[in-house]
């Protein structure tokens, strides 16, 4: 899952570097920024780092707004399974007239698969007026104009209201289809609300309040819920779950930090290998906040999301976001860049052999 992506990047920054490039030949500084960015948010893809390569390429869109770079936004998109971003950026771009050729097929084809993986999510409410989470992110109101677009796939919506508990059910999208939730909250009997702060290393675990699914971490936002005691639990397969309880007071945030360790027993069936590919040596490798130490070769983590810290000497350290696949090979190919330090000896060395070699002859 990890290397799905790189053929894809390694033809469209092959297809759009140099037209995007060019015209950022003898511009004003904003423009060569821009150009710059966009050659390290192909670098960044190529590697693997989605995240990366989304935020130079969003920086480099601000900087100098053009065709290429958004259809580079809608591709980054469509690669994070965030298709509804991805349709967002591809359409105006398919609309508009600015691609052609394979490019232009690309971005269709991009697109239909896209729209293809939305599904349509009708939200209503008793009393309405509520504010409506999907997977803890607030999107709207109700009534609801219309149908909200979600990826297919599991989501946690929710239900928050004055005066009332919150509701949440967990609710399955098919993609290019149409689901219902009604959710119906009650009166909290004076009590006020209340939110609990979730923190974790460990990424896509349950997170679970009172027996009931709120979320999956990292948790963009806290968790909105009545004030009193609370049991929560943090749980993914892989891992040793763990169960604490709290009180938040009324109109209090509390704060819960989980650091869930890996169930070795079942790694068996529930893990899968990681191996790193540097041209570097002495790799530092922290995974999920735990520091591993030097490098030695690959590894066996829980299948899922996990997030890497790579470090060497003389070099930027590199943070990934990889999605591990059980029984597939999972093979990370990191490129460092070297400090100014590191590149100024290299440099300079070259110089030095160089000069002598010349004397010699």
């Amino acid at each position: 899952m990890i290397s799905r992506f790189l053929p894809m990047c390694a033809l469209f920054g092959a297809l759009l570097l140099a037209p995007f490039t060019a015209r950022a030949e003898g511009a004003d500084p904003k423009k060569a920024e821009a150009a710059q960015r966009f050659d390290r948010g192909l670098q960044l893809f190529d590697d693997g780092d989605n995240a990366g390569a989304l935020a130079e390429f969003k920086k480099t869109y601000e900087l100098f707004p053009n065709p290429i770079v958004l259809y580079n936004i809608g591709l980054v998109y469509a690669a994070m399974g965030r298709p509804v971003n991805a349709v967002d950026a591809l359409e105006p771009v398919v609309s508009g007239g600015s691609l052609t050729g394979e490019k232009l097929e690309r971005a269709k084809r991009t697109l239909e698969d896209q729209k293809a993986r939305i599904g349509r999510l009708t939200v209503t409410t008793k009393p309405e007026g509520a504010r409506i989470e999907i997977d803890n992110v607030e999107v709207a109101k109700t009534p609801l104009t219309g149908p909200l677009r979600v990826a297919e796939g599991n989501h946690i919506v929710g239900a928050i209201a004055e005066g009332y508990a919150p509701a949440r059910k967990e609710v399955v999208v098919a993609g290019n289809s149409d689901a219902t939730v009604s959710l119906e909250l009650v009166e909290t009997q004076g009590k006020q609300l209340a939110n609990l702060t979730v923190k974790s290393q460990t990424r896509g675990a349950d997170v679970v309040v009172d027996g009931q699914a709120t979320g999956k971490t990292p948790l963009s936002t806290s968790i909105t819920l009545v004030a009193g005691h609370h049991k929560v639990e943090l749980k993914r397969s892989g891992y040793v779950s763990e169960t604490r309880e709290v009180d938040v007071g009324e109109g209090a945030t509390g704060e819960l930090s989980f650091n869930l360790a890996v169930d070795q027993a079942a790694l068996g069936t529930e893990g899968a290998t990681l191996a790193i590919e540097s041209d570097e040596h002495g790799l530092d490798v922290s995974v999920d906040g735990e520091h591993k130490g030097i490098y030695q070769g690959a590894m066996r983590l829980p299948k899922g999301p996990h997030h890497l810290s790579i470090a060497a000497a003389g070099f930027y350290p590199v943070d990934r976001d990889v999605d591990l696949e059980s029984g597939k090979p999972n093979v990370v190919h990191m490129e460092l860049e070297p400090t100014p330090e590191t590149r100024a000896d290299y440099e300079s060395s070259a110089y030095f052999h160089r000069t002598w070699g010349w004397i010699g002859i």
